[in-house]
């Protein structure tokens, strides 16, 4: 801090108060006063004092207090199609003038508190050259980021999708399907997945290859994840088959099953429009089991375009006695 120098000339001692008894006997020396009491020496003085005094306190730092603001910002980084390295991490995320930053792992979620208004976000990482800048327009971001700029894009919605068909392969962690609809998926088996054949339950390791099954999954960043595999047959056979290890191929009493849209539906019977088989009657008495969803329902419940998976005693070949039907919902077309 400088020292204010006031010139000797304008402060003197008053020599009439120069000393003065204060009680305890001792005495006590008068403050300087202004030479005279001069008024035009007193402003003079004053404005020498202001005029000092901002000098003195030029080029001195202010200490601010508090945050930047009170903003959250929460996102998660994907690579465009210009960077080579698909992967977010090492990727540095930073709020522009504010020194907050942080350096994104493999699932490039980044966070930041005390954010202001009207922030922006700088994305770089120097190993493929990439520096690009974002706005911060919501609390809640999913950016792209490509070499040199950002965007925001919209969160993808999981949506739950339904697949059957045969499977072709199994890895411990996912099986592939040939669906209906002459193509292979590969669905991600977790270990939540529920799988089954009636009341009969798997792991995955115990599914085969050559099985029909019918698979709910849900679908994300065209990931798909089984939900539920229901096992319709463990021999290979086409929806509408015969089971062989439950009667004799082709005999009445035989397992059957016709799985399909229904076609129409005529009191207590179902008309199901099966693919090896075409057009099979599915007849239902008191005994059998109706479920959607996991919720029992009645034939009228079931309206036609619906799909449906039915098992029961054959018949012959276009018709059954339904001991149990799943109702899937409405039919994509």
């Amino acid at each position: 801090m400088t020292l204010l120098t006031i010139p000797s000339i304008l402060l003197v001692q008053n020599p009439l108060l120069r000393q003065k008894s204060i009680p305890g006997g001792r005495t006590h020396t008068p403050p300087f006063l202004f030479f005279g009491g001069n008024v035009k020496t007193k402003k003079f003085l004053i404005a020498f004092l202001v005029v000092a005094a901002m000098v003195n306190c030029r080029g001195r730092e202010t200490a601010v207090t508090g945050g930047y603001g009170d903003g959250v910002v929460v996102g998660e980084v994907v690579m465009g199609e210009s960077v080579a390295l698909s992967s977010p991490a090492g990727l540095e995320v930073s709020v522009v003038g504010t020194g907050m930053a942080m350096t994104v792992g493999g699932d490039g979620r980044f966070m930041f508190t005390g954010v202001p208004q009207k922030a922006e976000l700088q994305f770089r990482r120097a190993s493929d050259g990439i520096d690009a800048r974002l706005a911060v327009t919501s609390s809640s971001m999913l950016v792209e980021v490509n070499r040199t700029s950002a965007q925001a894009r919209k969160p993808a919605r999981t949506k739950v999708e339904q697949y059957e068909g045969l499977i072709q392969k199994v890895d411990g962690t996912s099986i592939d399907v040939y669906t209906s609809k002459k193509q292979t998926k590969t669905i991600d088996v977790l270990a939540t997945t529920v799988i089954r054949k009636g009341n009969v339950t798997y792991t995955v390791d115990q599914l085969k290859v050559g099985w029909r099954v019918h698979v709910k999954a849900t679908v994300k960043n065209n990931t798909i994840t089984a939900l539920e595999i229901m096992v319709q047959n463990t021999n290979g056979d086409d929806e509408g088959e015969e089971d062989d290890d439950e009667g004799e191929d082709g005999n009445e009493g035989a397992t059957m099953t016709a799985n399909g849209r229904v076609n129409a539906v005529n009191g207590t019977d179902l008309l199901v429009q099966s693919q090896p088989k075409g057009e099979v009657t599915v007849k239902t008495d008191a005994n059998t089991e109706i479920k959607m969803q996991g919720k029992r329902v009645q034939v009228s419940d079931i309206k036609v375009g619906w799909e449906v998976n039915t098992q029961g005693t054959r018949v012959d070949d276009h018709t059954l006695l339904a001991r149990k039907i799943e109702v899937r919902g409405n039919s994509k077309k």
